[in-house]
């Protein structure tokens, strides 16, 4: 027996789910991620996500996730890094090399990369506005292997190591600022473009021999900086010098549209907060435990 009746519901006391400014999807399963590192993410422009994992690439269109291995021409499946360049190029970085990736016919191009790259393990790639991509390699997971940094640009490799100034061939981060300035993050300090080579960075109030992970700029030109110091410290060059403004840090991420996050942690690691750079300051925004 089916019973219809007309029942007055009153408003909901919270938001649905997608109202909500922040939301969380888990995509382990489908994906096929479980037990796999995730390392790098990059976006279509009609949302369309590329993942960079240990297990190899994958795409997920919003309805389907494919993906993309040894069996697609890629070096290795252990994928580290992927770049879309504004020219719709696909970069894909991996522990065995780097190269372009032609989803739609299903080649792999890597544009002379086995020969020209600093180290084969690329563990980031960076896209200048002129078109320079820039590739950061460590000697992960491979501790006997070679790294550095190295620039393509119209099909020319160049090689910057040890000696053109960088004070360690374990290159973690490249930024370059809206001011043209260039940035690399080593496991041994920070430097600076200068000329043809890279030198201490100009401002004071950086630690010396220090491990930095993380470069990114925000909408309002402050260069922030994640350390691998004691206290996990994020440095921010704001208003002409280097300054901590937050500890325990676990990331540090920016948006295409220049808006800057961190991750840390509290309490021996039992509160974990988002927070959000704004008007020279960490924010938090959003807490959990």
């Amino acid at each position: 027996e089916i019973v219809r009746a007309r029942v007055r519901v009153a408003a909901p006391a919270v938001r649905r789910l997608t109202d909500q400014p922040w939301q969380v999807t888990t995509f382990t399963e489908d994906a096929g991620l479980g037990g796999r590192y995730v390392f790098d993410l990059a976006f279509e422009p009609d949302g369309a996500v590329w993942v960079a994992a240990s297990g190899g690439l994958r795409h997920y269109d919003g309805y389907r996730w494919e993906h993309f291995g040894t069996d697609a021409g890629l070096p290795s499946s252990f994928v580290r890094s992927v770049l879309r360049t504004r020219d719709g190029t696909l970069w894909v970085g991996t522990d065995q090399g780097a190269g372009v990736l032609d989803p739609r016919q299903g080649t792999f191009d890597r544009r002379g990369s086995e020969r020209g790259l600093a180290g084969p393990s690329v563990r980031r790639m960076f896209e200048d506005p002129d078109g320079t991509v820039w590739f950061c390699s460590d000697r992960w997971p491979e501790v006997a292997g070679t790294g550095g940094l190295t620039s393509w640009k119209d099909g020319v490799w160049t090689r910057h190591g040890m000696a053109e100034g960088l004070p360690s061939q374990d290159v973690m981060e490249y930024l370059r600022d809206s001011r043209g300035r260039q940035f690399v993050a080593t496991t041994r300090g920070m430097v600076e473009r200068q000329g043809a080579g890279w030198g201490p960075v100009s401002e004071l109030g950086l630690p010396q021999e220090t491990m930095f992970w993380a470069l990114v700029e925000g909408s309002d030109g402050a260069v922030l900086a994640q350390a691998n110091d004691a206290p996990r410290s994020i440095y921010a060059l704001h208003e002409g010098r280097w300054g901590v403004v937050g500890t325990n840090a676990l990331a540090l991420f920016a948006t295409e549209t220049g808006e800057v996050y961190v991750t840390d942690s509290a309490r021996q690691g039992n509160v974990y907060r988002l927070l959000r750079w704004e008007d020279g300051v960490l924010v938090p925004i959003a807490t959990t435990e």
